[in-house]
């Protein structure tokens, strides 16, 4: 059995700043993709945010713009305001030309 929000809860073990505003002697962007990865599958909301960022700056993970707006774009659809946000930002982004979709 698996519990996405265990799984999102892991990921943010690894994240470069916790909660507290402190950096993360155990940041491990490599990780934070794969249990965001492992609770999007499961459709949690903040997970599929979270993991658009890092396809967005490409750090853990090659960079992929069109994945990036794809996983906001779920993020939003399942009620992530943060998504929803992060998804109108880059489609903005796109349009001024920050972004290309066809980059890989």
């Amino acid at each position: 059995a698996a519990f996405p929000e265990a799984q999102y809860d892991l990921a943010q073990t690894y994240e470069d700043v916790n909660f507290l505003g402190v950096n993360n002697l155990s940041y491990n962007p490599h990780k934070c993709v794969y249990w965001y990865t492992k609770a999007a599958e499961r459709d949690f909301p903040a997970a599929y945010n979270n993991l658009a960022g890092f396809y967005e700056t490409g750090v853990g993970v090659t960079q992929n713009i069109r994945k990036a707006l794809e996983l906001y774009k779920n993020a939003g659809e399942l009620g992530d305001p943060s998504g929803k946000k992060n998804y109108k930002i880059m489609l903005k982004q796109i349009k001024e030309g920050k972004y290309k979709l066809d980059e890989p």
